[in-house]
């Protein structure tokens, strides 16, 4: 491997304790280039951040990390801001960057910036107030950053900087997001409230804007930073911009940018525990080409609110170690480097049908994005609930006792649309397959197949004899059970909504005395709701028992200290809320039997 490439690890834990197993497995890579750690992890929540009665914008922001409010905040700043959070955030990272020193690791950090402010900050500092940067279709409070375009607004970034550089001078690697989750660049065309922003510095353009910051962080480091790694929205004509006002030697853009490649496990939130090689293998391939200059493995979860498995994220290093140790390109080559990976991992006896299992692991993978991009455990199974909310024709009919377990978490600042709509996307609608309103039954039939998919590979991986590296693939089984109860979960849930959507009127206008006729189907929406029904208990008994067997372990619950339930994770209670589930379905079965007829035989 060349040596002008470095690596950049990820991880989001609560202690030194748990970043200790994941800094020794980064520093196994060292011997293939420089290796940086990102240390900007959160004792907690941020708790105050969210605004009483609840918030599904404010939550997404509630476990970002953030340089000037949540670890360095300027004098100006820290009146307003909960010190006491504060200073266990810093004696967090202090005890992060011993265990890197140990290791020999570089340090890496990551911030949102301009991040939202107290009012009472403003109320006191009118003159830095910046642009609107919530989104009023996710919040339920309207919040404000500071203006960096305006010196005060610079200078306070550079003394919040050189207080970061002060701890950690090892520094490397900024990763800077804005322009989404708590953060906001005046003026900007992705602010969600559209462009806004005080009037003096209206007159900039967002690549003067990004500079200013940039420059912001460079003072207080005292020096160019080696690496700004940009995670925003800007239109294509904004980052046209950027290098008219900033050195692109030094700044780049994640996901967007061809010197970045990013390896890693599947990360999507609730589960934990699976890792596709086919795909890491790949990605590695193209980490070769010369342009590439990091290495981005992640190793945290969504909205950094828990970690991969460690001997999940010991695979995933143990795969880059393979791999730069003996490249491969092209299919042939990826096959057999694969292939040895499974002789040394189950023998060679079972070698090829695991083989055969990642494969058709990673084509699962390719199907359900291509068919379901928007299907996803954290955006739908966690922030929407459907994993643990009942699933009933009538969801209005549901008492608030009943509720009440369930429906604050839902990612929705209109609790009756949270209440009523089952396909509400974060103000959106979520669309997927080719079920539509006109389909009899409006299943999403890809959801079928990517379930058999995924559980012809669990079919596989869990009947693979022995121990070490033979067990954390059936476990691995477990997670990818776990993931298709989520995805199947979320198709029934689908179905319904398009169910009842259509009888929405026979549904107002109340309960209705069957025609007398004899019929062998009877309403045959009634039919599919019952199906739908029945279809759900089945999948959630199997999650039950799967949860209840291995899979508990395998799930991002708040079970940690410092971590709440909340819209992107589920409680440690997730047992009692299944059954609760269930037992509210069985009670309101015959809900929508008072509405649609039933069979008459």
């Amino acid at each position: 491997m060349s040596a002008d490439k470095s690596f950049n690890v990820s991880v989001h834990v609560r202690s030194a304790a748990e970043f200790e197993p994941f800094a020794a497995l980064a520093a196994r890579l060292q011997r293939f280039g420089e290796v940086s750690m990102n240390v900007s992890q959160l004792s907690g929540k941020t708790l105050e951040d969210v605004p009483e009665g609840g918030s599904s914008w404010h939550e997404y922001t509630a476990c970002l990390p953030v340089l000037n409010k949540k670890f360095f905040p300027h004098p100006k700043e820290a009146p307003f801001l909960n010190m006491a959070y504060i200073r266990k955030n810093v004696a967090l990272l202090r005890a992060c960057v011993r265990v890197l020193r140990k290791h020999k690791l570089k340090a890496s950090f990551n911030t949102h910036d301009p991040f939202f402010m107290p009012e009472a900050f403003f109320t006191r500092n009118p003159h830095l107030r910046g642009a609107r940067l919530d989104h009023p279709r996710r919040s339920r409070k309207e919040e404000f950053g500071i203006c960096r375009d305006c010196s005060e607004g610079q200078e306070m970034l550079a003394w919040n900087m050189a207080q970061l550089i002060k701890e950690m001078p090892e520094l490397t690697t900024l990763f800077w997001l804005t322009n989404d989750a708590g953060a906001g660049i005046c003026w900007n065309d992705y602010l969600y409230p559209g462009p806004n922003g005080p009037d003096a510095c209206r007159h900039l353009n967002t690549g003067q804007r990004v500079a200013n910051i940039i420059n912001g962080f460079n003072r207080g480091a005292g020096r160019v930073l080696e690496t700004v790694i940009l995670h925003a929205n800007f239109t294509r004509a904004e980052r046209d911009l950027f290098p008219h006002n900033i050195d692109p030697a030094h700044m780049y853009s994640l996901g967007l940018d061809d010197r970045l490649v990013s390896v890693g496990p599947v990360i999507d939130n609730p589960i934990r525990g699976i890792f596709d090689p086919v795909a890491m293998v790949a990605a590695l391939e193209k980490a070769q080409a010369s342009k590439v200059r990091k290495i981005m493995i992640g190793l945290g979860t969504n909205y950094s609110r828990n970690h991969e498995l460690p001997e999940t994220a010991e695979k995933v290093i143990e795969i880059i170690e393979s791999f730069f140790d003996a490249p491969c390109a092209g299919t042939i080559g990826r096959l057999s480097f694969l292939r040895g990976l499974c002789v040394r991992w189950v023998g060679e006896k079972q070698a090829d049908a695991l083989l055969e299992a990642l494969i058709a692991l990673n084509e699962a993978y390719k199907y359900k994005q291509a068919t379901m991009p928007r299907f996803t455990g954290n955006y739908v199974g966690v922030s929407m609930r459907h994993i643990t909310r009942p699933l009933v024709a009538l969801p209005e009919k549901l008492t608030p006792e009943e509720e009440a377990y369930f429906l604050p978490q839902v990612f929705n600042p209109n609790l009756q649309e949270a209440r009523m709509d089952y396909l509400d996307w974060h103000g959106g609608k979520l669309r997927a397959g080719a079920a539509d309103e006109e389909t009899p039954d409006p299943r999403v039939n890809e959801v079928s197949v990517a379930c058999g998919r995924f559980n012809g590979v669990a079919d596989v991986l869990e009947k693979l004899d022995g121990k070490g590296d033979a067990a954390i693939f059936r476990g691995m089984a477990i997670s990818i059970r776990m993931y298709s109860s989520i995805l199947r979960s979320i198709g029934n849930f689908y179905a319904m909504q398009i169910v009842r959507q259509r009888n929405a009127a026979r549904f107002a206008a109340g309960p209705q005395v069957p025609s007398k006729v004899a019929s062998m189907t009877g309403d045959q929406d009634l039919l599919l709701i019952h199906e739908y029904m029945r279809d759900e208990l089945d999948n959630t008994a199997r999650l039950l028992d799967l949860i209840e067997n291995g899979g508990k372990q395998r799930m991002v619950l708040a079970v940690r200290p410092g971590d709440v339930e909340d819209t992107f994770m589920l409680g440690a209670n997730i047992v009692e809320q299944l059954h609760k589930k269930t037992t509210i379905m069985r009670r309101h079965w015959l809900d929508a039997s008072a509405y649609l007829a039933p069979p008459h035989k």
